[in-house]
This record gives structure tokens, C-alpha cells and sequence, in this order.
């Protein structure tokens, strides 16, 4: 391999350590939501979310006076009602046929 093959080599990569820099990894577990982007990611109001975080129904941390809802536990909490919900309405079916 030449010079510039390398050079070229070493260029690319870069270029893709610098695309995974500056792309933002919404994905992550470790993520916090404030009450507003927790709203959006749910499609719900911002009404909603404090209520659902005053019936302690959703996972969240205090931050001084700020909520934060860890969006991996979001995510798990998620899951956790939906398989319950298709629990409850698979029960309902066999209850009422």
C-alpha cells in the first residue's frame, strides 16, 4: 500500500469517528428526558407527565427542582405496560366468551 492509500486509509476513518461524534445517539439508555421531551416521546401532555409522576406511575429523578425521566427505564416501563395490557385483555377475552 502507497502512501496516499494510507493517508486516504486514515482519512475515512476519521471521517467515521467524526460522524459518530457529532450524531447524536438519542438511543441511549442513559439519556434524561426533562417533562417536555418526556411529553413529546409519549405523545402526551405535559399535564400528564406530572400527573403520572405524582402517582409515581412512571420512573423519574429529582434534580434539585427539575424532573428527569431516564429514558432507558422509560422505555422499560413501556414494555412492562404493554405486556401487561395484553395480559389483561387476552384474561378479558377467555373471561367473556
Amino acid at each position: 500500500m502507497g502512501v496516499m492509500e494510507k493517508v486516504l486509509a486514515e482519512l475515512k476513518e476519521m471521517n467515521q469517528k467524526l460522524d459518530q461524534l457529532s450524531t447524536p445517539d438519542d438511543n441511549r439508555e442513559d439519556t434524561m428526558l426533562n417533562v417536555e421531551e418526556t411529553a413529546e416521546f409519549l405523545k402526551i401532555s405535559t399535564t400528564k407527565v406530572y400527573e403520572l409522576m405524582k402517582q409515581k406511575e412512571i420512573p423519574f429523578v429529582k434534580a434539585g427542582r427539575r424532573k428527569l425521566v431516564p429514558k432507558g427505564r422509560l422505555v422499560g416501563w413501556i414494555n412492562k405496560n404493554a405486556d401487561s395490557n395484553k395480559q389483561s385483555e387476552v384474561q378479558d377475552v377467555y373471561q367473556t366468551g
